[in-house]
């Protein structure tokens, strides 16, 4: 009887066991297939040409590249077992402004999408040492060869594709996480610093792609906009403001702003800095 006990006992720890692996690997199955479903395939089209390190077109008869980009969300990139080419991503926000790219690889890849970045194009450039064509002047992708080259990539992005959208936040000009406070001085309108007891000025460097707006209480307050170009925005009160996001600028990295107020008076209590930083609307 003590057998019978034993051998049903194994019997059910191995039925248990059994039942355990089955619901794991259905589990895992589950989510697989739906990480499967929230993704789409996509198929740009490929021409013979490329990108340069700006991500503006270049002619190029050993690359191709999609003229077209993609919205590109959840980007998956994807290579045949036996691929003869290397694939670079260049990325671009919703206006098309070029952000980054990527190195170039030969290998699978969920490449991180920098921020603001909502869509893509890919170059594709032929290994020619694998396809041993060591002249230069041979390295040249034939249009009737473009599609065996494209057919080696497969492209998947999110089903669903969110918009960017700024959200602001109001931000204190004493907060040294943001600003740098400039004692006895204020900026004129071309940018030039000028020494003054009566002011104090605060410096704000944008670390990449935001907008700002400013509202302000105090009669002598002023701010001076300097973008990477130089190009330099002035803007002074006579204690009336445009309200909101009516008054909204916006910035790149490295542009400054310069806000001079009267050190006197409470200026900085009654300013306002309202920040936009750019972010996913997933509602």
């Amino acid at each position: 009887m003590k057998k019978m006990r034993f051998r049903r006992k194994n019997v059910k720890s191995i039925l248990s066991a059994i039942l355990v692996v089955a619901v794991v690997v259905g589990v895992f199955a589950g989510l697989n297939s739906l990480s499967e479903r929230d993704l789409k395939t996509v198929h740009p089209v490929f021409t013979v040409g490329g990108l340069n390190e700006e991500g503006k077109y270049v002619e190029s008869d050993g690359t191709i590249y999609t003229k077209e980009a993609f919205e590109c969300q959840g980007l998956e990139i994807k290579l045949d077992f036996e691929k003869t080419i290397f694939y670079e991503v260049y990325f671009y926000d919703e206006n098309g402004y070029f952000i980054s790219s990527t190195d170039k690889s030969n290998e699978n890849s969920k490449p991180t999408l920098p921020s603001g970045v909502t869509h893509a194009r890919i170059v594709i450039t032929p290994d020619w040492d694998l396809l041993e064509v060591n002249n230069k002047k041979d390295q040249v992708v034939k249009w009737y060869e473009v599609a065996k080259y494209a057919n080696q990539i497969e492209i998947k992005v999110n089903e669903e594709q969110y918009e960017y959208e700024f959200v602001f936040e109001e931000v204190a000009l004493t907060d040294s996480a943001y600003f740098t406070l400039d004692e006895g001085c204020y900026y004129m309108s071309s940018g030039e610093r000028k020494e003054s007891t009566e002011y104090n000025s605060y410096i704000f460097v944008a670390t990449g792609k935001c907008k700002f707006y400013m509202e302000s209480g105090a009669e002598h307050a002023q701010y001076v906009i300097e973008n990477s170009d130089g190009f330099v925005r002035y803007q002074k009160t006579d204690g009336t403001w445009l309200e909101g996001e009516e008054n909204t600028f916006d910035l790149n990295k490295g542009d400054k702003v310069y806000i001079s107020l009267r050190s006197t008076h409470n200026a900085v209590d009654m300013t306002y800095f309202y920040l936009g930083t750019y972010g996913l609307n997933e509602k």
